[in-house]
């Protein structure tokens, strides 16, 4: 037996800090218990809570409670008489701990005690933060959902999103007697009033409050007026000064259905007559914001603007600023009380007489003076008095004809009704072209018409990539399918989305622009890009332009292929559209820049015409075994959960394959498949880690789904469902399918992504998630099978005979990751997203053990052309070896790799002298 010299390898490891604990419980007393003991940041609840006998459930530190989705019911006894769900700092008046955050999400707390409280937050606390939380109270009496008491005179750091506050008729959702700093989002405050303010005479007093909200609803309807009267409370009640409220895209509602209003601003007659107080301002900005209800009604409320761009600070009136939005009322928005209204010299008050059945009714609208419209400027749907007319919808109100003869980008707009009408300049025949694209600030953008869309002459509305048309029930009317265009390039579509109500006959004949551009290489000559068939089977025609010289346009041909399941390959399809049907995927080849006469490749366009797939279901047809093709036809963003939860076979495996086709990508996926798990969907924190393209599917997009079992599928794909239930559209109403199987809100030990990338910037990923809630077998959903390209690196592990990208187990030590490469011989390993700190990797080529921490990179080498399978091993930190031990080359060698990882075989015999790595071992001969 032959000795060998070893060369010890030393691996560097990151001190393991000492973190906080977490803790589950599943009673009040387990709850109590754990937030007595300092060490436990974070408390989970595991079951759904009711109150019997217990004390209140006090908090007197900083931590966080996460519900898991699950409720606290009830109230439990503290100081005082009053019963509440939770409590923040109820030491003894003088005794109070001092409390820097405290944070609540993923939870219900609900009080139905007469005047109960679910969240009473006392004095000395900095930030609260309330996130996706259901906290309300049903009791009779003055019930309060959250409650800020005590004397702190400081304001308290108050963030509350994606929650629902709601208190009972005569509570209020949101009370405070001292200053508060609310930062809200996506969050419904509903009860008798929204926010109340105390005034100066309560605790600390509220004055210097500020209000900062983002797409909320406050909704206080007059629910205890007497009949046939008006409440005098409001949505927001106002007792002190110095309160600023900044509310954008907010709804502000203060009127109930069938009876009397009452209004939305309070300011107290208290305030009033205490002149020191220093003066309110609300701004109310957004297009989206609206207001049902009186904004003013107490007469003894002192209001001296509205729209009004300077106030003097020194006053003690109130200054309310209005920028948009969309009222129920005249401007005044007031029935008495001292008011003086100041417009702006560009606008001016319209009167319009509104007929219905029975009599004539004038109403007020404040518009933009007429103005000579500007090419590229956008404008706004109120900058036009609403018109009345035959074909304009039953009511003339909200119905605008467009007809100025120039171009023009209309601002992101709601009309409540009726129909927009874009038609030539009856004076000069001119058409008028309305782009609906990107805000100045290169945000896409949306236009909603809440009925129909009338588009006449040689007048044009184009939908630029990336931007949004929604039209209601009344559909659209065209006389030409180049009255509406809807363009699409490699980068994305613009999305019409058509209402689930009206029917596929209202779906009109229109035009979509796709510019395909040098996507990939087919072959030596063609470049192809994959696309979904825009329209549906009544296509009446497939036009080509671009920049080609005219000399070379015939020379530079197109061809459309499909793909052929039983010779897996791409076959070019004889018919060429008329082959085409909708939500497959196809793919479009492009000569390459080696055509005579061409200088490099050309961004050419594609021209559909023909009727939209609309809004009516479609089937995804599996044709084979394995991989199968599919495109979203719709011209709308798919939501990816969404689709996947809606297909019920047990063979179609619960994974979305998405086109990665961002060049910007930094781990190399550029021009590949990526597949989207179920978990990585449904998980709150793994979805963070997912980019855009991998959440919906982008219109004409291409996308795989895997049919596990020989059997076929046919599966429908819901419009209403996949589109309308999109996040991204803000309308959340369309019936979403059950999930296939549900996610734990977050029960994750560890998760790691890692990411193998070449130096020609070629790359693959392998992600790996430790959840006590899953086996260590393939799991359809979970568990992705990779989608291995040809033209690339493939990182990937192996369970169950499946060659993964995902894997979900509930061990991920001792997880191998093969390596198959084509080309380049230098890689880097680097580790993103990673949860928990306790894992290393092993380079069972060279030896090398480097710790798995977020951004972490490691450099090897690799022979093109070759395939290590278990080069590399998930290993405990704590127990990697930080040097390699003497040892011996005998007969239970694995393998024999050189230095760059090129394998030898497993005879050390018959090689000359050199270095090796044998068994991960670096040895000398």
């Amino acid at each position: 037996m032959k000795k060998l010299f070893l060369i010890p390898l030393l691996a560097c490891f990151s001190c393991v800090m000492a973190w906080g604990t977490d803790a589950h419980v599943s009673t009040i007393a387990d709850l109590n218990a754990k937030l007595a003991d300092a060490s436990v940041e974070t408390i989970y609840l595991d079951a759904d809570l009711t109150y019997t006998t217990e004390a209140c459930i006090n908090i007197l530190r900083s931590v966080t409670i996460d519900g898991q989705d699950h409720k606290i019911s009830g109230g439990g006894i503290r100081t005082g008489s009053t019963k509440s769900t939770m409590a923040i700092n109820q030491g003894a008046p003088g005794n109070e701990n001092w409390i820097d955050l405290v944070t609540l999400k993923n939870i219900t707390l609900q009080n139905s005690i007469s005047a109960g409280q679910a969240l009473n937050v006392r004095c000395n606390l900095t930030k609260l933060v309330i996130e996706n939380c259901t906290i309300k109270t049903t009791g009779s009496g003055n019930n309060q959902p959250i409650t800020f008491g005590g004397n702190q005179d400081t304001p308290v750091d108050v963030t509350i999103n994606d929650s629902y506050i709601s208190s009972g008729q005569a509570g209020y959702p949101l009370i405070t007697f001292n200053p508060i700093a609310l930062t809200t989002k996506n969050t419904t405050y509903k009860g008798y009033c929204a926010l109340y303010f105390k005034g100066p005479n309560s605790s600390a007093g509220t004055g210097g409050s500020t209000v900062d909200a983002d797409n909320c609803d406050f909704d206080a309807p007059n629910m205890n007026a007497p009949a046939g009267g008006w409440n005098s409370f409001g949505v927001f009640a106002i007792e002190d000064g110095g309160i600023t409220f900044n509310l954008n895209n907010c709804g502000f509602n203060s009127q109930e259905i069938g009876s009397d209003q009452q209004q939305v601003f309070l300011f107290s007659s208290a305030v009033s007559q205490i002149s020191s107080l220093d003066p309110c301002v609300v701004r109310i900005t957004g297009d989206n914001s609206h207001i049902n209800g009186h904004m003013l009604r107490d007469a003894q409320s002192s209001i001296r603007a509205w729209l009004k761009e300077n106030y003097d600070p020194n006053s003690w009136d109130h200054v309310i600023e209005i920028t948009g939005g969309t009222y129920a009322e005249d401007p005044s928005l007031v029935t008495s009380g001292d008011l003086s209204i100041t417009i702006p010299a560009e606008y001016e008050v319209k009167e319009i007489a509104y007929q219905d059945a029975e009599t004539t009714t004038t109403l007020y609208r404040v518009v933009k003076k007429a103005q000579e419209k500007t090419p590229g400027v956008m404008y706004d749907l109120n900058d036009y008095v609403p018109v009345e007319g035959e074909g304009y919808g039953d009511n003339p109100v909200s119905s605008f004809d467009l007809s100025t003869g120039t171009d023009m980008t209309l601002n992101n707009e709601v009309t409540t009704a009726g129909y927009v009408q874009v038609s030539d300049n009856e004076d000069t025949g001119d058409a008028t072209i309305v782009t609906v694209g990107q805000t100045a600030g290169g945000d896409d953008q949306t236009l909603i018409i809440n009925n129909g869309l009338d588009v006449q002459g040689e007048s044009q509305v184009i939908v630029e990539s990336g931007a949004t048309l929604q039209i209601g029930e009344g559909g659209i009317n065209t006389e030409k399918p180049e009255n509406i265009i809807i363009e699409a390039n490699e980068n994305g579509a613009a999305s019409l989305l058509l209402d689930p109500t009206i029917t596929v006959n209202q779906t009109p004949n229109l035009t979509v622009r796709m510019t395909a551009k040098q996507i990939g290489k087919l072959g030596g000559d063609y470049y192809w890009h994959r696309f979904a068939m825009p329209v549906d089977a009544g296509i009446t025609s497939w036009e080509k332009e671009g920049a080609l010289a005219p000399a070379v346009a015939n020379n530079y041909p197109t061809y459309l292929y499909g793909w052929d399941y039983e010779n897996n390959e791409w076959l070019k399809l004889t018919n060429g559209v008329a082959d085409m049907t909708p939500l497959q995927g196809y793919t479009l080849t492009l000569a390459s820049d080696e055509m005579p006469g061409v200088t490099g490749l050309q961004d050419v366009t594609y021209i559909f015409k023909g009727n939209l797939v609309g809004n009516t279901d479609k089937a995804l047809n599996f044709q084979a075994e394995g991989f199968n093709f599919f495109g979203n036809s719709y011209t709308g963003y798919m939501d990816v959960l969404t689709l996947i939860q809606g297909i019920e076979s047990n063979n179609v495996e619960g994974t979305v394959y998405m086109w990665c086709n961002d060049p910007t990508d930094d781990e190399g996926r550029y021009q590949s498949y990526e597949g989207v798990s179920l978990l990585s969907l449904q998980n709150p924190t793994l979805r963070l880690f997912l980019a855009d393209w991998q959440k919906e599917v982008a219109p004409m997009q291409t996308f795989i789904l895997r049919l596990r079992g020989a059997d076929s599928a046919n599966e429908e794909v819901s419009y209403a469902s996949t589109i309308w239930g999109n996040p991204r559209y803000g309308n959340n109403s369309a019936p979403v399918p059950a999930p296939r199987r549900a996610a734990a809100a977050n029960s994750i030990d560890s998760h790691m992504a890692i990411v193998v990338k070449a130096a020609n910037s070629k790359g693959s990923r392998v992600e790996l998630t430790q959840d006590v809630d899953h086996s260590d077998a393939f799991e359809s959903g979970y568990d992705v099978v990779k989608y291995m390209n040809e033209n690339a690196i493939n990182l990937y592990a192996t369970v169950d005979g499946e060659d993964l990208s995902t894997v979900v187990t509930n061990a991920i030590e001792g997880k191998t990751l093969s390596l198959k490469t084509n080309d380049e011989i230098a890689y880097t390993m680097s580790f993103k997203n990673v949860i928990g700190n306790e894992y290393a990797i092993r380079d069972n080529v060279t030896g090398t053990v480097t710790a798995i921490t977020e951004g972490n990179i490691y450099e090897f080498a690799a022979q093109p052309n070759s395939l290590i399978e278990g080069r590399f091993e998930i290993v405990s930190r704590a127990n990697a070896p930080t040097a390699i031990e003497n040892t011996e080359v005998n007969a239970n060698a694995k393998g024999i790799y050189t230095i760059m990882g090129q394998y030898l075989g497993e005879n050390f015999d018959i090689l000359p002298a050199g270095v090796y790595v044998v068994n991960g071992v670096k040895i000398v001969k």
